[in-house]
């Protein structure tokens, strides 16, 4: 009943954490990629925007790799951590997008913005 219960909070947990990261998504995307709390100089900001930008595949390729895999599956007791491996491969990876738009910083001011049927669009 234990590995239940688990497995039911893992599994909204991992809807929720992918719904957070489409929505932070969407709103740093639509504005000015803007959206975390940090403001730092224009050197530590690229140093750190390509860190951002680097961590996601990376990480996301070793997880998918079969000693990702492995490890993700031991994130859990017994057989319900090779059974939510995905569970857990997407919660890790809504993780990785919410510290890329959330840590994002932007360098000087936008070049472009879509406007009329490209706004919409």
């Amino acid at each position: 009943m234990k590995t239940k219960i688990l497995a039911l909070i893992l599994g909204i947990a991992c809807h929720l954490s992918f719904c957070a990261a489409v929505c932070i998504m969407m709103v740093a995307l639509f504005g000015t990629m803007n959206v975390g709390p940090i403001t730092i100089p224009r050197d530590a900001a690229l140093a750190s925007d390509l860190l951002l930008l680097l961590q996601f595949p990376i990480l996301h390729t070793l997880m998918l790799r079969p000693s990702g895999r492995r490890i993700l599956s031991r994130l859990f007791p017994g057989e319900l951590g090779k059974h939510l491996v995905t569970t857990t491969f997407v919660i890790a990876a809504s993780l990785q997008l919410l510290l890329l738009f959330f840590f994002w910083c932007p360098i000087g001011s936008h070049q472009w913005a879509p406007t009329g049927i490209t706004l919409t669009v």
